[in-house]
């Protein structure tokens, strides 16, 4: 298994002024430190989305991205998930365990609330059976370097094997990528099996030659 990393163009900005170390646009609530990440002043939803759920309606999307079928569509997760099955999707990718809607609720006020926002999980819901059939999350790191600038990294992308082969995953994936180049990440990156670099390869990633994936794991 081998890192996969591509970089994402820091977006300039339109109409910013400068305030102190930071610079505020005039398309509030949103504010960019440094020139460089752009991210959330304050909460804009009613609470039950994870994020602002008019940001992924606002993402201009490249003309070959697949479209999402009539009876779906693709948004933040909620707070309300739990009963969508978002756990049981998870786990046709990697072990949940037992996770209660309590614990499910906890987790989810916890990465909904941090400062800048640093968890973006995107959704497809199938409405005629109001259950989640596609999830992938955008982390992003604030760091110190690169001007005080951010990463993003590319997490938990599933697709419910009912709906596999409808480019689903595809367009989770342009999705986020769009979304870290609006928030202005300076690179972006991932780790995947082998067998999916292809996939991963369509909206961009590559192998970083000379890298490599190393982990350590405790439980």
């Amino acid at each position: 298994m081998e890192a996969v990393t591509v970089s994402g163009d820091v977006e300039n900005g339109k109409n910013m002024e400068e305030d102190g170390c930071f610079k505020r646009g005039q398309q509030a609530p949103y504010i960019r430190f440094n020139n460089n990440c752009l991210y959330e002043m304050e909460d804009r939803d009613d609470g039950a989305h994870m994020f602002a759920s008019d940001i992924l309606s606002s993402l201009e999307l490249p003309l070959s991205a697949p479209k999402i079928p009539d009876n779906m569509i693709i948004r933040p997760l909620r707070i309300d998930d739990y009963k969508r099955g978002y756990l049981q999707l998870l786990s046709q990718l990697t072990f949940v365990g037992d996770v209660s809607e309590e614990q499910y609720r906890q987790r989810f006020l916890s990465m909904q609330s941090t400062r800048p926002k640093s968890y973006y999980v995107v959704v497809i819901e199938e409405l005629s059976t109001r259950t989640l059939v596609g999830s992938a999350t955008l982390v992003i790191e604030w760091k110190f370097i690169h001007e005080a600038g951010c990463r993003g990294r590319t997490e938990d992308v599933v697709v419910d094997k009912r709906m596999r082969g409808k480019q689903l995953g595809k367009l989770l994936n342009i999705y986020l990528v769009q979304l870290a180049r609006r928030i202005g990440v300076y690179k972006m990156s991932l780790e995947c099996k082998d067998a999916l670099i292809p996939f991963y390869g369509q909206v961009g990633f590559k192998v970083d030659e000379g890298n490599n994936f190393l982990v350590q794991r405790f439980a």
